[in-house]
């Protein structure tokens, strides 16, 4: 039971890890697109004000899950790249 536990946290943690290189590698590759995801991240967590201040607003579940550009962008590059051998 624990053998099979290490297995699914290790199986887990190096998918993420795929995930997450690839989406860098692909925002590399097209900078519309990171410049697309930049623009949703600061109309959602804030940005700058006008004098050019940091506005801190707290990450949320729900605020996360709200962005519907980010979800666009994590699915076609899991579509372009897949991390799970087939």
């Amino acid at each position: 039971m624990i053998a099979n536990g290490i297995n699914f946290f290790v199986a887990g943690y190096e998918t993420t890890a795929s995930t997450l290189s690839l989406a860098t590698y692909c925002l590399a590759l097209f900078p519309k697109c990171q410049k697309a995801l930049i623009e949703e991240i600061d109309e959602t967590f804030g940005g700058k004000d006008r004098n050019d201040d940091e506005i801190d607003q707290e990450v949320t579940y729900d605020k996360v899950n709200k962005m519907v550009y980010l979800d666009a962008f994590l699915n076609e590059t899991l579509r372009f790249i897949s991390s799970v051998a087939r």
